[in-house]
């Protein structure tokens, strides 16, 4: 007797911020404002495909940076989010979901983009810097989870309610670390493919836009509903919204091939 995939109702939705709601690596764009770019960009790296740990890298990367308020303040001026993220992220609250923001950067540099897209500061969970009065980096709260390898798992598990209703998309190995925590892990590929990602993640999106991403969140009754009824500046076209990928009561043999609930 074939086995029936029932697809579950998502309610907690966990964004790693660099590289996923955003196009960029912003504590890189830091560093090339103080000229270290080059010497931050091959600590991301490494860190991003686990070649070093969070701790051996952070303080490091802040320490060439010192990121003062005026240089934070001139990164917000920069049109950074993923393309169709706003679209996105205004669907997911239209049906209820919680959207989290989950990162090792910090409330201070993410808060204005998590304002953009309408997440609530209280879901926003994300390190913290210190400046003096002058607006001068001082430093950052290394006590904090965040701050430490394994940490984003280590605070996922303090929001969840049900891992049968979350979910966490992001593009790094450090995001990769709160699979066993939720009940899909969507590696992000739109901004940096990372080949550690991809082969370890229950579904894995490459698509640059951020609406790719509705075929793995939503029940097929929910995707339904926003081919029907949404404005098209959702796009939820069957480019975003593939036909046959969420069937609640079909078999996973069935499937289509390639398709990211045959992977489940």
């Amino acid at each position: 007797m074939a086995s029936f995939y029932f697809e579950p109702m998502y309610k907690q939705i966990f964004f790693d911020f660099d590289s996923t709601v955003v196009a960029a690596e912003t504590l890189d764009l830091l560093a090339d404002l103080a000229g270290v770019g080059l010497h931050v960009r091959r600590l991301t790296e490494a860190s991003m495909n686990g070649e070093l740990s969070i701790e051996e890298v952070f303080e490091k990367k802040l320490d060439m940076i010192s990121p003062s308020l005026e240089m934070i303040q001139t990164l917000h001026a920069r049109p950074l989010l993923v393309n169709g993220m706003v679209e996105l992220v205004e669907t997911l609250h239209k049906l209820k979901k919680d959207v989290f923001i989950l990162t090792s950067n910090f409330s201070l540099i993410v808060a204005p983009y998590a304002t953009k897209l309408g997440i609530h500061p209280e879901r926003v969970i994300a390190n913290e810097l210190f400046h003096d009065d002058q607006g001068n980096y001082i430093g950052m709260d290394g006590t904090s989870a965040l701050a430490h390898t394994g940490g984003k798992r280590i605070m996922i598990d303090r929001f969840i309610r049900n891992k049968q209703e979350a979910v966490m998309i992001g593009d790094s190995v450090t995001d990769l670390a709160c699979q066993p925590s939720v009940d899909r892990f969507i590696g992000f590929g739109g901004v940096i493919a990372r080949d550690a990602v991809r082969a370890k993640a229950d579904v894995f999106v490459e698509e640059a836009d951020a609406r790719a991403l509705l075929a793995h969140l939503l029940t097929n009754e929910e995707l339904q509903q926003l081919l029907t009824c949404v404005p098209s500046r959702v796009n939820a076209s069957p480019a975003h919204v593939p036909t046959g990928w969420h069937t609640s009561t079909r078999s996973k043999d069935e499937l289509p091939d390639g398709s990211p609930l045959s992977r489940a």
